[in-house]
């Protein structure tokens, strides 16, 4: 797969990501949980102020960096690989 395919799928899934918290914020009271399959599925809303058990509180432009660099390395890292 190109550089380019791995990109494309690291965006939607983290599309889906955010769109899942939006809806889980919007719809979820705070420290609720809703099952969708009983003993299987259920999401939960709850505060966590930062990233890793809150190693980066308040550091959400390092989180954000830290995550697209992790992503753009492991392309770049496959996409060599298959050369």
């Amino acid at each position: 797969m190109p550089l380019i395919g791995y990109l494309a799928v690291s965006l939607i899934i983290f599309g889906l990501d955010q769109l899942v918290k939006y809806l889980v914020v919007t719809y979820i009271k705070l420290d609720t949980t809703v099952s969708f399959i009983p003993n299987v599925i259920s999401l939960s809303n709850v505060r966590n102020d930062g990233a890793a058990w809150s190693i980066l509180q308040g550091a959400a432009v390092v989180a954000v960096c830290d995550y697209g660099g992790c992503v753009s390395g492991h392309a770049c890292f496959i996409e060599e690989k298959s050369k």
